[in-house]
């Protein structure tokens, strides 16, 4: 069930998102416990995710436009804050996920990062940025010069919904911790005062268990990688636009 350690599996699923006030996490979470049940492996972890993109931002342009299709280039990996500064290496993955319409594919292989690197300054690492030739692997039609340009992170909370066996994921605390200075401009480190809920699955439908709170939530097409720069950059990215 779990898809925390992900996989090349290129099945189509529907994905949807529903945002809610960061206030009202312990009682979404609370009611989820109730009426779901916690992913056997992975119940809980902190994610770290560092997102590439061009130069002149063309991923984050595409997402704003509203693209029928859309990549997001990734590297990601999972444990707490004291995982990064760590000796030795961390597993990780870089992935391609790619949206066509509703529908999502998402590509990952596994790579070994220093920890030591993660820990100090990974956005203007040589070997983060080396990290973006296993682009040519994933996908070969859109060699395209990326950089990283930040790094992000989030508490991710997993359940089971059992009355429409879909996934369900809720993410809290979201923060972009770092922004590559080489490149843009911004203040970091910078909260996200809202939660996610992510269902996902062959209709990926709003959760009929889930209807006692449903007020709390709103369907959105919310993108981490795009609210995190837009809340470093405020005030530089709409000008540019």
């Amino acid at each position: 069930m779990t898809e925390r350690n992900g996989g090349n599996g290129n099945s189509p699923i529907i994905e949807s998102k529903y945002l809610f006030p960061a206030l009202r996490k312990d009682a979404v979470l609370d009611w989820l416990n109730h009426v779901c049940i916690p992913d056997p492996e992975h119940p809980e972890d902190t994610v770290f995710t560092i997102y590439f993109d061009t130069p002149e931002l063309l991923l984050y342009r595409e997402k704003k436009a509203g693209a029928f299709y859309r990549s997001k280039p990734r590297l990601r990996w999972y444990g707490k804050h004291e995982t990064r500064a760590k000796s030795g290496s961390v597993q990780a993955f870089f992935e391609i996920k790619e949206r066509i319409g509703s529908q999502r594919k998402k590509r990952r292989i596994p790579v070994e990062i220093s920890g030591s690197t993660l820990g100090s300054r990974p956005l203007q690492s040589a070997e983060v940025q080396d990290v973006t030739l296993k682009v040519l692997e994933l996908s070969e039609h859109r060699n395209l010069p990326w950089i990283p340009v930040l790094l992000s992170s989030y508490t991710r909370h997993r359940f089971l919904d059992l009355a429409s066996w879909s996934r369900v994921s809720v993410d809290v605390d979201i923060c972009c911790e770092e922004i590559n200075e080489m490149f843009f401009s911004g203040i970091a480190p910078a909260e996200i005062n809202t939660g996610v809920l992510e269902v996902k699955g062959k209709n990926a439908e709003f959760p009929s268990s889930l209807f006692p709170i449903s007020e709390a939530f709103e369907s959105s097409s919310f993108s981490k990688y795009a609210g995190c720069l837009e809340r470093c950059m405020v005030g530089i990215i709409e000008a540019s636009v």
